[in-house]
């Protein structure tokens, strides 16, 4: 799905030590201990040593999948909700009272975690996972909601970026490993969607600077119609699972996504319908839009320009049962032709989520 967003309208939010640093603040409870997430999932879950015995070997138990799978995407539903409470004009205060609401969604969450009895130890393995995330994040997000505002800076900001996308990541892993054993019988190999999405540390860096910032994506606010007047892909064919985040650097701004649906039909359905959503003659807010299939694979290219002037390169790439998005906005591109700049970072950022994937 296209991201609708204005030329500087990125998550900047969190990342920008001008929001951190400004006046006001929000204290933190410091009643509430962040939460002991030193116990193996194993042990803490109830499972036992009977692990040896044939037939738990042979055949998993999916017990406690479906719990898990619903525990976490409540809480994905609730971070990210808290996520997008936050924009450029948020002020100290309100910034760390997000983070006060990530942090205490999170506490909650692994709390509640624990009170399921989970019978696979694979899927154990995977939420304890949950839990040493969580442990972290809770941490980086006491440590700035209870600073001195005038304390905050970069550094806390990249720091709170991080945490709240550790535990995003981890809430989807264990969500999928969860939907898939109580589907399939099994906790998947493949990385899951999370684990697959580009990252700063895979690209060199530009001057001595990282090459591209990343932050956390909030709730996604679909419109009603697509730019040619139908339902947006993501209302036609739902995800039961969305991984994302935004990547900057000096020259653009980059939101890539890795979706996931119950089978390969599906993903294709999405891929078809982002197509359609510009396959008209006059798409809606833009002067242009050309829509064409990839070299390779069966992905889709499209290459716009909105009505503000502004250039877009999208990549839609069906891989199995996921989609991989990779959308690229060039509303900082200057002394390069913008459409050639927009492809190259998409096609850049989409071969690390492949190779990620692959590996």
């Amino acid at each position: 799905m296209p991201t609708v967003r204005s030329a500087r309208a990125l998550f900047a939010a969190l990342a920008a030590a001008a929001l951190l640093a400004g006046c006001g603040g929000g204290g933190s409870d410091a009643a509430d201990p962040a939460a002991d997430t030193t116990a193996a999932a194993k042990d803490t879950q109830g499972t036992d040593d009977a692990g040896a015995d044939a037939t738990a070997a042979d055949e998993a138990d999916p017990a406690g999948a479906d719990e898990v799978a619903d525990l976490m995407a409540d809480y994905l539903e609730t971070s990210r909700a808290t996520l997008s409470t936050i924009d450029s004009t948020s002020t100290t205060a309100a910034v760390q009272a997000s983070f006060r609401e990530l942090r205490d969604a999170l506490f909650e969450t692994d709390g509640d975690l624990r009170e399921i009895e989970i019978a696979d130890p694979d899927l154990a393995d995977t939420v304890d996972d949950f839990f040493t995330a969580a442990r972290g994040s809770i941490g980086v997000f006491d440590e700035i909601t209870t600073a001195t505002p005038e304390s905050l800076g970069q550094e806390q900001a990249n720091a709170g970026n991080q945490a709240a996308l550790d535990a995003l990541g981890a809430a989807i892993t264990a969500r999928e490993a969860a939907i898939e054993l109580a589907a399939n019988g099994a906790v998947p190999d493949e990385p899951s969607a999370s684990e697959v999405l580009a990252v700063p540390d895979d690209f060199a860096p530009v001057g001595g600077q990282p090459a591209y910032a990343m932050k956390p994506e909030g709730e996604l606010q679909p419109p009603a119609s697509g730019p040619c007047g139908k339902p947006p892909a993501i209302v036609q064919v739902p995800p039961r699972t969305i991984a994302a985040a935004y990547l900057e650097d000096a020259q653009v701004s980059a939101i890539q996504r890795v979706l996931v649906f119950d089978d390969g039909d599906e993903a294709t359905a999405y891929v078809d319908a982002i197509g359609e959503a510009f396959s008209c003659d006059q798409p809606e807010g833009y002067r242009s839009a050309k829509v064409e299939a990839l070299e390779e694979g069966d992905g889709i290219r499209i290459q716009s320009v909105d009505d503000d002037s502004y250039v877009s390169t999208l990549l839609v790439v069906p891989d199995g049962n996921r989609v991989v998005t990779v959308d690229v906005l060039g509303d900082q591109v200057q002394g390069a032709p913008p459409l050639e700049v927009t492809r190259t970072h998409a096609e850049t950022i989409l071969s690390v989520i492949e190779d990620r994937a692959n590996s």
